[in-house]
């Protein structure tokens, strides 16, 4: 049994310290595999999920839901690197960049730059076409 000196309470003070840290603290190896469960999703959303005729259908001027569409929609207050340009070409760009950036997150190569990669286009995505998203993109995003 520890005596807790009642002196100057540093010995309480480190205890509890000791013991916040233990209960609060996060496992390396949960966060490598959370990373990589999220790079996994992140994968299958971008080459499952999103087909090359979906960019070219819901992300480009020539498809269903234009920018002009989308202006006069009113959701002109959401930022989206997809509202740049309209082109066929440009929605490619992105959506190989986020699908790198899913790959650099599941290697876990300059991790931190590719999570912010994956969120900015991720969010981008899904703030160009909010017809194309279900409930766990929301929760990814």
């Amino acid at each position: 049994m520890m005596k807790f000196v009642s002196g100057s309470g540093t010995v309480v003070w480190n205890v509890l310290c000791l013991l916040t840290r233990r209960c609060f603290a996060l496992d390396t190896r949960s966060l490598a595999a959370s990373r990589v469960l999220t790079a996994l999703v992140l994968l299958y959303e971008a080459n499952f999920e999103i087909v090359d005729w979906e960019v070219y259908a819901f992300l480009t001027d020539a498809g269903l839901w234009n920018r002009r569409s989308l202006l006069a929609a009113g959701l002109e207050t959401r930022w989206s690197l997809h509202m740049v340009s309209g082109t066929y070409l440009w929605s490619w760009f992105l959506h190989r960049c986020l699908m790198l950036c899913s790959l650099l997150l599941l290697v876990g190569w300059h991790t931190r730059r590719a999570t912010f990669g994956c969120w900015m286009l991720w969010i981008s995505y899904h703030n160009r076409c909010t017809v194309m998203s279900h409930a766990f993109d929301f929760q990814l995003g």
